[in-house]
């Protein structure tokens, strides 16, 4: 007698991305296409994979830029303000103001 194979439901399917997720993944793309350096590209992922993280379990009706209203990025500015860099320290306050 062969062993059984179990198929778990939704093992292997991919994650869903949100239009901004996509849209985000298409500027990187073309950003590469300019030659930006990968210390600049590893900006862009800390920055914007924060604040898509974010959206995700903060406003889960947000799934494209028509979603994106001005109180979302204010909010989002507002977290920001209590938040640490990579190395622990508070962000500055050109870097919360640059963020959209």
């Amino acid at each position: 007698m062969s062993p059984r194979m179990r198929v778990l439901q939704g093992a292997l399917e991919p994650r869903q991305r949100s239009g901004l997720e996509a849209a985000y993944e298409h500027f990187r793309l073309e950003r590469r296409g300019y030659l930006v350096s990968p210390a600049t590209l590893e900006n862009y992922d800390y920055l914007l994979q924060r604040f898509l993280r974010w959206l995700a379990s903060q406003w889960h009706e947000v799934r494209r830029f028509d979603d994106l209203k001005v109180a979302v990025v204010r909010a989002y500015r507002a977290e920001l303000t209590v938040s640490k860099r990579r190395d622990g320290r508070p962000l500055a306050p050109h870097t919360i103001l640059d963020t959209h």
